[in-house]
């Protein structure tokens, strides 16, 4: 009976662009341990939506059920959380935009059509977003860009990216320019976005939803850089140089970590070394030999008139050492890997 009268229900939607997934299924076993509240997970493309819904008495109270199981999940997973309820990644981060008076601009057609189809579902879109007017569908424009970028079979679908993104602001004449690259690859897709002298890039894996995520890509990495935030899942480049990715794996086959402590070591060691030969040498020349009382010295014609076995004996009791000094080792730079 006491069920039965839990009538009034409230639902709140966190939306969420490539959280942590672990953390954010702790955050939501955490607060689906909660009585009346239950939380459900809805993905594609990274978006994340998470649909909290909680029963009680009275609204205020369900109100507050939801409320505090939405504040977990956005603690839990951080700048990733960018909005609640039917606001899309693209309204926001429009919104983001208009706020910091700047605008996108596309490389090519295809980027075009990927970022034209989210700014198209919201009013905001056309402040910020010129559809190709005076970049792709502009003949003029579009030439100076694939100018800019260079010979696609020449350069690698990464750089690709990174020069289309860099040339779609440059002669787009926005803050912000766009560019995805290998649609039509076997590999991988690029998604790139130019802003202030550095380009973001990041590496999706081919397939169905490709073209979306590239799209969701783009437009969360334009959110995170007005908002001040890292971009977790992308990597950052100087526009106009060289983009080299890394997997993450390159350390271990060159030697990794271990085989860098061990060349330093040695680098160490040899110094330590030349350094130590240059002070027994400078100790036994100036120190033994030079600072010797007159009165005990032995001058050179009288140690050439002793016998071998006296002269070795003589030479034994000023404490120098028989035999040529072994060489300082020559120690230049070494780069490491």
């Amino acid at each position: 009976m006491e069920q039965n009268a839990k009538t009034v229900q409230k639902q709140v939607i966190v939306r969420l662009y490539q959280p942590d997934m672990d953390a954010l299924k702790g955050a939501a076993r955490q607060a689906g341990l909660q009585r009346d509240v239950q939380l459900k997970l809805y993905g594609q493309a990274g978006e994340v939506l998470v649909v909290i819904r909680a029963q009680a008495y009275a609204q205020a109270a369900a109100t507050e059920l939801t409320e505090m199981a939405a504040e977990q999940i956005e603690q839990a997973v951080g700048a990733s959380a960018y909005a609640r309820g039917k606001g899309s990644l693209a309204y926001v981060t429009a919104g983001e935009m208009i706020e910091n008076e700047c605008v996108i601009a596309a490389a090519n057609p295809e980027t075009g059509a990927l970022i034209g189809e989210e700014f198209a579902a919201t009013k905001r879109g056309a402040k910020v977003f010129d559809f190709g007017e005076s970049s792709y569908n502009n003949t003029r424009t579009l030439h100076k860009i694939e100018d800019y970028a260079g010979d696609p079979d020449e350069e690698t679908p990464l750089q690709m990216a990174c020069d289309l993104a860099t040339a779609a602001a440059k002669y787009g004449k926005a803050e912000f320019g766009c560019a995805v690259t290998g649609l039509e690859s076997e590999k991988a897709v690029w998604a790139a976005v130019y802003y202030k002298g550095r380009v973001w890039a990041r590496k999706i894996r081919p397939g169905e939803e490709a073209g979306k995520t590239a799209a969701l890509t783009i437009l969360d990495t334009v959110r995170l850089i007005l908002q001040k935030q890292p971009v977790p899942y992308a990597k950052q480049f100087r526009a106009g140089k060289d983009a080299v990715w890394s997997e993450g794996k390159r350390a271990e086959k060159s030697g990794g970590g271990a085989g860098k402590a061990v060349l330093t070591a040695l680098i160490v060691i040899i110094l330590a070394a030349a350094i130590g030969v240059g002070v027994w040498y400078a100790l036994t020349t100036f120190v033994f030999t030079h600072d010797e009382p007159e009165s005990s010295s032995v001058s050179t014609s009288q140690v050439q008139s002793l016998p071998e076995s006296q002269s070795t004996a003589a030479a034994s009791d000023t404490g120098i050492p028989q035999g040529e000094l072994p060489a300082g080792n020559e120690n230049g730079e070494h780069r490491l890997g």
